[in-house]
């Protein structure tokens, strides 16, 4: 369903600039997806820095582990970071998303012990208790960020941790603000293509 023009102008200057997120509906991204080259951006160049911050920091981490890493993906897409983190490799790689279409490609890549899901933030369950939980430029798409971070703390195992990557823009700062709310940064990598679009990748754990 689209939005009416009163709802998008109070999320831009109400709810965004106070850090809020722009949840997007299982059509809209149904209609990214399958659109023809809708899947061509997650393996474009410009977008390899952030990609390859966040593998770095889960094989930093397994290396610390006693066996190799169970990775939850909140809002994988069609499975770019499965097939970057295959060779650290994982015991376990759930991910979740809204298109059917990017779900369906992600299985279809046959990933070792990976497993793609139709799902949103408020409606995933599981039993299983993940080492790290990655939001690769999903937790935008949060309404309230901060909450849905502290729903999917669940279901880490215990030490385990998030890794968040965002596109930095106006209402960046004010989005971290709101994780800090719930989260301990431990560590935070910034990176910056040719095109000067940058993103911020951090290393969060629960605040006890």
């Amino acid at each position: 369903m689209k939005k009416s023009l009163l709802e998008k102008l109070r999320y831009q200057l109400l709810l965004r600039p106070l850090g809020r997120g722009n949840p997007w509906s299982a059509e809209r991204w149904e209609s990214v997806y399958a659109a023809a080259g809708g899947t061509d951006y997650v393996n474009a160049l410009a977008q390899l820095g952030h990609y390859a911050v966040l593998a770095g920091y889960v094989r930093h981490l397994a290396a610390g582990l006693p066996a190799p890493p169970r990775i939850l993906d909140a809002g994988s897409g069609p499975g770019k970071l499965a097939t970057l983190f295959a060779s650290i490799p994982f015991a376990r790689y759930v991910g979740f998303d809204l298109s059917e279409t990017a779900v369906s490609t992600g299985n279809a890549l046959g990933v070792p012990n990976a497993e793609f899901r139709v799902a949103s933030f408020d409606g995933f369950e599981t039993g299983e208790r993940f080492d790290v939980i990655v939001f690769c430029e999903s937790l935008y798409y949060a309404d309230r960020p901060e909450e849905t971070l502290r729903r999917f703390f669940s279901f880490l195992a215990p030490g385990g941790v998030a890794l968040v990557s965002m596109y930095e823009k106006s209402a960046s700062a004010a989005r971290w603000r709101r994780l800090a709310r719930v989260a301990t940064t431990r560590d935070a990598t910034r990176v910056t293509n040719a095109a000067g679009e940058s993103w911020s990748v951090r290393l969060l754990s629960p605040i006890s």
